[in-house]
């Protein structure tokens, strides 16, 4: 396979020290292609060169490191950060998702602990003050809204680049129905990250993106053993994976595509750009598409995005536009869902209607294991339910 001039003029640029090579690659351009092959130059020209690879997620790591040579470490942030500090947590059994009942429980006890065990005096004065105003004395729990909020403010400050929570972390949606004080929410969150933090507490678990905020924290440089990092995917990026990229002494390749943007609700930020490149580049030709495509990718960038570089594709390619009636009955189709919930809906309808389907990367476990636990309930199997959540006297 040939390269496009635009891939040349990436393969000719000089790898050296600290300089960041930016690349903004569309859809079908041949970025993982056009790493692998800087990879192999990197073997060749300087042997003992260490790269690190770094991905979004899983499958992406997995499918790069059947290609890139030896030379290469191919990894995903979250496992760059397990390594280091998240097998800790894992070792000690609380590293698992932060559900809402896991929460509620967490903050319920640390209102009573603040209400009822700890001496006033001990308290900051706006604590104190919140505490004298409270119209229910008898009332021992948090209301659901600043449960949530307390979650989403929690998770608004692990995907940022902060090194403390801080009040604009306090999530935006449930501000104007909080009971709590800011201060006292601020109060809330902190205590709740303390417990995640402390591997003797098995009520409060760690979560994947608890310890890559950690591992942001420590500041440790990459450039301490590699000499070159490739980021890929670095439109997906949370400000945390960002900041584990920028601050290595290495030479960095960054790429990404800011049109296929999919993690903005997890807090994702464009990194892209976030680096000061020293070389900017574009990969603009499309392998997956022919003209009719690409003529109405380019309009619809031009559009909405503002985008001045036309979407191209091969001379050679072919494509036609159907309407999505032709498609959903004659060919095979990707149901995209954000929620575990919106999958599975998904699937009881084809189900329902004769289709078969599956799940790209599997059928998520915790998921399975919960509609296991609903299922043995409902038959009045209790000795096979596993979650505590489900262990109720009946359905």
């Amino acid at each position: 396979m040939g390269y496009t001039e635009e891939q040349k003029d990436i393969m000719r640029c000089p790898i050296t020290g600290r300089s960041v090579i930016r690349i903004r690659a569309y859809a079908g351009t041949g970025k993982t292609f056009i790493l692998e092959k800087l990879a192999h130059r990197i073997q060749n020209e300087m042997p003992n060169t260490k790269v690190l690879y770094l991905a979004y997620n899983k499958a992406i790591c997995e499918e790069a490191k059947s290609v890139f040579p030896l030379n290469v470490t191919c990894k995903t942030t979250h496992g760059l950060a397990y390594g280091a500090v998240g097998f800790k947590f894992m070792n000690a059994g609380k590293l698992y998702n932060l559900s809402k009942m896991h929460l509620k429980r967490i903050v319920d006890d640390w209102y009573n602990h603040v209400k009822f065990c700890a001496p006033r005096e001990t308290l900051p004065k706006y604590m104190q003050s919140w505490l004298e105003k409270v119209d229910v004395p008898e009332c021992t729990y948090v209301s659901w809204n600043d449960a949530n909020c307390a979650l989403e403010t929690l998770n608004n400050y692990l995907s940022s680049a902060d090194p403390s929570i801080q009040d604009d972390h306090i999530s935006a949606k449930r501000v104007l129905k909080m009971v709590l004080p800011r201060k006292v929410m601020l109060a809330l969150v902190n205590s709740i990250w303390k417990r995640m933090q402390d591997l003797n507490d098995s009520k409060a678990p760690m979560v994947h993106d608890g310890y890559l905020k950690l591992y942001d924290l420590e500041g440790l440089d990459l450039g301490d053993r590699y000499k070159v990092i490739m980021f890929d995917e670095a439109q997906d990026a949370a400000a945390p994976q960002a900041n584990i990229v920028k601050r290595a002494k290495a030479c960095k390749i960054i790429v990404g595509d800011p049109h296929q943007a999919i993690y903005a609700f997890r807090g994702a930020v464009d990194a892209l750009e976030g680096f000061n490149a020293t070389n900017d580049f574009t990969l603009s030709t499309s392998f997956r598409f022919g003209p009719a495509v690409a003529k109405l990718a380019t309009r619809v960038l031009a559009t909405w995005k503002k985008e001045e570089t036309p979407v191209k594709c091969l001379a050679e390619a072919q494509d036609a536009l159907t309407t999505a009636e032709y498609v959903s009955q004659h060919y095979n189709y990707t149901y995209l869902c954000r929620t575990n919930s919106e999958m599975f809906r998904k699937a009881a309808v084809c189900l329902r209607d004769g289709k078969s389907f599956h799940f790209l990367g599997g059928f998520p476990p915790t998921l399975r294991n919960n509609l296991m636990d609903v299922h043995h309930l409902q038959c009045g199997n209790m000795s096979a339910i596993k979650s505590p959540m489900f262990k109720r006297d009946s359905f």
